[in-house]
């Protein structure tokens, strides 16, 4: 059984809106709250408990930040996932999951193994930092993880199903 939820003060306000606030992820062992602004390119960290929230500003559009085991952050940005130093805001890629340069990662989840789950799209958003329309598929709009196994389940914005995964993790 989970330990019950703490009920902690409202955070402070953010010195601006996000134009696209996505991909909350909780940090358990730090006891903070990750996200990211997609069209802004830029991750954030809330600590509940201080008040303190931090910022980083990314190379490109990022759907989702997430501590790593060393210390550093995962981020899916547009070509691909990358670390993040978060001491110096650097980024150094890990791997590129689409090689379709007109595509960028949308929706991503850690799973309780500890393993990255990451859906594309069709590539929305302009230079200008203005939402142009999407190509005809679909995008990965939602994502989450099996609780004690290895499949996931994504659902898309051109479909109310969801779709299971038809990959394992790690295969």
């Amino acid at each position: 059984m989970s330990p019950r939820p703490q009920v902690v003060p409202r955070p402070p306000e953010l010195p601006q809106r996000d134009s696209l606030g996505e991909g909350p992820h909780w940090d358990v062992a730090a006891q903070a709250l990750w996200w990211v602004d997609i069209v802004q390119a830029r991750g954030f960290r809330l600590t509940p408990s201080t008040g303190e929230i931090r910022m980083w500003t990314l190379p490109s559009v990022c759907s989702g930040a997430m501590p790593s085991m060393q210390g550093d952050v995962i981020v899916a940005l547009k070509d691909g996932v990358h670390r993040l130093d978060p001491a110096s805001g650097a980024t150094a890629p890990l791997l590129a999951p689409d090689p379709d340069p007109l595509n960028r990662s949308n929706d991503c989840r850690i799973d309780p193994r500890g393993r990255l789950w990451l859906g594309t799209m069709s590539d929305n958003i302009g230079p200008d930092r203005r939402t142009v329309p999407l190509r005809a598929r679909p995008a990965v709009s939602s994502s989450s993880t099996a609780r004690d196994g290895p499949r996931g389940c994504w659902t898309a914005s051109a479909s109310p199903t969801p779709w299971p995964s038809t990959r394992t993790a790690g295969a």
